[in-house]
């Protein structure tokens, strides 16, 4: 039996002094096939092997990449550079990630060679005296050539055991999107880990004027998505990827509803997947508010079961008609703002989410600034109009009014009256106060009317809308009742 010599490399985790890329150079020009399995991966180390991994793929030989590590090591380039190179050779390139919480952080590297002998690296920080505190790694080198091979088929082993792992998965777009948020999340909330050139103008013009096209053939509620109240949707211009938008109003004005209103139409109106995030009601609540939206029955004679046969009737007819649509609800009270974010980011992938409705945003808890409300709701609103633009989908967010409005002649609410103005509306590209005049006059002569207060709008001017409150039926219609299932 040969006898192993011990090679012992000691390099610094920089540019400068990079012995692994080194010996990779080394090695890669007489190599069949290499196995690659590390903690991460960066676009400059990518970039000095890139024309060896190139050549190899170009005779045929093989790649296997198997990356695990802390979200904080993702380089997010250098993970797309790895995936395009197995779109191109898709028979030839195979990429794994290892999920959280199964990390799997040592570095080794397998490779075959067109002569029939095999070369491995095995390194890791936990190697050196500083250990993980310290910017220094140490490896060991194995060559079949001068060495046993037991050590290097224990090495291929490991892989191949860990890549057909459960929290092994392969490496796709979604998930590269997936992972990119994660890692934002956990470095700082929403900043982007990274970042691209600018794109020239020239470029930009052609998906704009088809973005125009769409929105003139059919209409903003259609090109985007309808908010279920035809004059919102022409003052907002619907409710548009990325966007994020905050509805506010005093307690028992009737948010919620609104908010499911929205919900309702672009779920089973548009028949598109959205979701809503609430922590003030119980999931079967919710349902029971769809349906007395939906079958017009008041929601007080559903809770308490007094329905007529006819009602009976249309809510089982109902059911059938509804009973498809992509709306999903989850429920639970103060939910924490990365524990929200991740769900959020994992439903967008698994259920194709166009919508999401937040309801409300003050039980939202952000722990790093759970002692300053302030603080935390700019942290709140920041993380959801980072969450909308990064996954391409509408939030839409419920807050409370201030206790300013209440101690003034005039009711109407103002801007400055929701609650950390300064936090939410820098965040929010629209702001839509709630007010109805018979909230605190049941006989005002607007009794059954609801203004809803655009006071700000990115995409267009401020204004007022008004519409139709039927909060026994938990909703609200355009003012003719046009709107919305029979």
């Amino acid at each position: 039996m040969q006898r192993c010599v011990m090679r012992v490399v000691d390099y610094a985790l920089e540019g400068r002094d990079d012995r692994l890329l080194a010996w990779m150079r080394e090695e890669l020009p007489t190599a069949t096939s290499i196995l690659l399995r590390t903690g991460f991966f960066t676009s400059a180390g990518l970039a000095s092997v890139r024309i060896d991994l190139q050549a190899l793929l170009d005779r045929g030989g093989r790649i296997e990449v198997l990356l695990g590590g802390s979200p904080l090591q993702y380089e997010i380039p250098a993970l797309r550079s790895i995936l395009a190179l197995a779109q191109d050779f898709p028979m030839q390139v195979q990429t794994s990630m290892v999920m959280a919480p199964d990390f799997q952080n040592a570095k080794s590297y397998v490779l075959e060679h067109d002569d029939g002998h095999r070369s491995a690296w095995v390194g890791s920080a936990n190697l050196t005296a500083g250990g993980l505190g310290s910017n220094f790694e140490t490896a060991v080198t194995f060559d079949s050539r001068e060495d046993d091979e037991e050590p290097i088929n224990r090495l291929r082993e490991a892989h191949d055991h860990i890549v057909g792992a459960p929290t092994t998965r392969a490496l796709d777009e979604r998930l590269l999107r997936q992972m990119q948020f994660g890692a934002q999340v956990s470095r700082f909330g929403n900043g982007r880990t990274d970042v691209e050139l600018p794109e020239e103008l020239l470029d930009l013009l052609q998906p704009t004027m088809d973005k125009i096209d769409a929105v003139a053939s059919v209409g903003p509620a259609v090109a985007d998505l309808s908010t279920g109240l035809t004059d919102l949707d022409v003052t907002l211009g619907a409710l548009i990827p990325g966007s994020f938008t905050v509805i506010a109003s005093r307690p028992g004005a009737g948010r919620t509803s609104l908010a499911l209103t929205i919900l309702r139409d672009v779920a089973i109106r548009g028949r598109v997947p959205a979701a809503l995030f609430t922590s003030e009601m119980f999931k079967v609540d919710v349902v029971q508010r769809v349906l007395s939206a939906e079958v017009r029955i008041r929601i007080s004679d559903m809770r308490s079961g007094r329905m007529s046969e006819a009602e009976w009737m249309r809510m089982a007819d109902t059911i059938n008609r509804i009973a498809d649509s992509p709306m999903f609800i989850e429920t639970g009270a103060s939910p924490d703002l990365d524990a929200l974010s991740r769900a959020v980011i994992q439903s967008v992938d698994q259920q194709n989410l166009r919508l999401i409705v937040i309801d409300p945003m003050s039980a939202i808890v952000a722990r790093s600034f759970a002692n300053n409300r302030e603080r935390e709701s700019t942290e709140v609103g920041r993380r959801l109009k980072a969450l909308a633009m990064e996954l391409g989908v509408a939030i839409v967010g419920c807050a409370d009014l201030g206790r300013s409005v209440h101690y003034r002649t005039d009711k109407r609410p103002l801007l400055s009256d929701l609650g950390e103005s300064d936090a939410l509306a820098h965040a929010a590209d629209a702001v839509v106060l709630l007010d109805r005049p018979d909230q605190e006059e049941p006989d005002h002569p607007r009794v059954g009317e609801a203004d809803l207060i655009i006071a700000k709008n990115r995409h267009g001017p401020n204004s007022t809308v008004t519409v139709a409150h039927q909060l026994h039926y938990s909703r609200f219609t355009t003012l003719d009742g046009s709107v919305g299932f029979p």
